[in-house]
């Protein structure tokens, strides 16, 4: 009975070891996603400011900001920043950051780091004022006067254009009028 629990101990001791490294392994990621997250929204913000003079900048912006608000506190938790990708994807940007959890207990069986990786994807979208701008610009431009307008509107009426669209297309003319 002696010998069997001699033998049985170190492997109960890794499997119990093992499941806590796993757990802390688990919050690491949880909370290198919730950095990663940050700093892309971060990234989009200077984006959308217009503060982004290319490709290699943005790359490097988004590596700063993890590394200047983040690195330290995933450090206490034995996180090691390996790489992070940034690319372009349709109406936005996706980011995959790569790193390794150190693993006390499964480091005594020879499996110090555990790889970790998070994702986000953040689209970019222009601000409500240039979407209106531009909205605004399309409508002053296609009917240069009120007169323009009320012909088209009759046109849709004339096809059984549900009313909801002809009001809404009064009313933003209306609006893009007095604005502009």
């Amino acid at each position: 009975m002696v010998v069997l629990v001699a033998l049985l101990l170190p492997v109960m001791v890794l499997l119990v070891g093992g499941a806590l490294d796993y757990s802390r392994a688990l919050e690491a990621r949880t909370r290198l996603q919730t950095a990663t997250e940050s700093a892309l929204s971060n990234v989009v913000s200077h984006i959308r400011g217009g503060v982004v003079h290319g490709w290699r900048h943005l790359q490097t912006l988004f590596v700063r900001r993890m590394r200047a608000e983040h690195e330290r506190r995933l450090q206490k938790m034995g996180v090691a920043l390996e790489s992070a990708r940034l690319r372009p994807v349709r109406r936005g940007l996706e980011v995959t950051v790569k790193a390794k959890v150190r693993m006390p207990f499964l480091g005594l069986a020879g499996y110090g780091w555990m790889p970790v990786t998070a994702q986000a994807h953040m689209p970019i979208l222009p601000s409500a004022d240039r979407v209106d701008r531009a909205r605004c610009a399309y409508l002053l431009r296609r009917f240069r006067r009120y007169h323009d307008l009320e012909r088209f509107l009759r046109r849709m009426r004339k096809r059984g254009i549900s009313p909801d669209i002809i009001s809404r297309y009064e009313e933003a003319y209306e609006r893009c009028a007095n604005a502009y």
